[in-house]
């Protein structure tokens, strides 16, 4: 066995991404665990791999779901602070999970002098801490960039327009218009009444004024009136954090509980599994599900759930549902 009673070591931050490692199910307490030192209290051989206990909390785990703890460095090392629980009962000694260090001075055994990331403790950043809340910096994830979201306030200064491709997406942009408290055209008539698209077509750009939405041609709207046209759906960066090969192996299912959100979830396939295809062979646009589930099986992509596994809804989720039936109208780019 990898590992025997008494050994210390560290819950991998694979547990962030997955449903299950090992054949062991991750509970949300092991999720909550990631990047923090436990001690191994039992070990027993299986056929199906081994198990391990630890004695900060009761549950079976496996194998893979631990990292050795690493103990000896040079200084100028450069580390990342892994403990979470630690922060935030002594902040002022301890960073975040996450924060960058250098190695100063080893004071013995585990114990090393770490300078941390400037204001990310007090006084001048550098304390002594043991091995089992850092790691190597090489081996941590990338810090996440935080999504930067679409700017409503200034949709609604009026500075920026939306264009949509197809009368799908008009739809879709819309309905969030309403739910950011964006309710009627120009007209008088509500939002969600109709979409404006056929007038211009790919071409049609949406955008806000005196308390209410207008339409009319993209070369209109950037040229004529000087608006930043923004295309619709918004880019959003793909989600690491979900275990795509999980997925692509039929380990996980994904609910997409709306029309909008399973085009995303697609969308995210695409870039996620390239050449990604439907049980039936059609690429993923060439289809659209009629089913809530999603899940892949021999490789491809079906509908409905097949055996016991996690099902993870979808984060892109419609907060309304409405159906928007188009119209025809006359009305002339000055709309705006």
């Amino acid at each position: 066995m990898k590992y025997k009673v008494g050994d210390k070591v560290r819950v991998s931050e694979k547990l962030r991404s997955t449903y299950q490692m090992s054949g062991v199910h991750i509970l949300d307490c092991m999720r909550e665990a990631v990047g923090r030192a436990v001690t191994i209290s039992r070990a027993d051989a299986d056929t199906a791999g081994d198990r391990y206990r630890v004695e900060e909390l009761d549950c079976w785990w496996g194998e893979d779901m631990f990292e050795q703890i690493k103990t000896n460095y040079e200084v100028g090392d450069k580390v990342v602070y892994t403990d979470s629980k630690h922060h935030s009962e002594r902040p002022e000694f301890y960073p975040k999970a996450g924060t960058y260090g250098r190695i100063v001075d080893n004071i013995f055994g585990d114990i090393y002098t770490i300078q941390w990331d400037k204001g990310s403790t007090s006084e001048n950043d550098i304390w002594a801490c043991s091995c089992d809340r850092f790691k190597p910096a090489e081996s941590a994830p990338k810090p996440k960039k935080e999504k930067k979201p679409f700017d409503w306030k200034a949709f609604k200064d009026g500075s920026v327009g939306v264009l949509c491709k197809t009368e799908e997406d008009a739809r879709n942009f819309l309905k969030k218009c309403y739910d950011n408290g964006i309710t009627k055209w120009h007209s008088g008539d509500n939002l969600l009444s109709f979409t404006s698209w056929n007038e211009y077509k790919e071409k049609t750009v949406y955008v806000y004024s005196d308390g209410s939405v207008g339409f009319g041609r993209v070369e209109y709207a950037a040229k004529t009136l000087g608006k930043k046209i923004i295309k619709y759906p918004f880019k959003t960066k793909l989600d690491t954090t979900f275990d795509w090969k999980a997925f692509k192996d039929g380990k996980v299912a994904v609910r997409c509980l709306f029309d909008e959100s399973k085009r995303d979830f697609l969308r995210d396939c695409e870039k996620a599994l390239p050449g990604l295809r439907w049980h039936s062979s059609a690429k993923l646009g060439d289809f659209f599900p009629s089913g809530d589930i999603l899940q892949c099986k021999g490789g491809t992509l079906g509908q409905g759930k097949y055996g016991n596994v996690s099902v993870v809804d979808y984060p892109f989720t419609a907060k309304l549902e409405a159906t928007i039936k188009p119209k025809e109208t006359t009305k002339s780019e000055e709309e705006f």
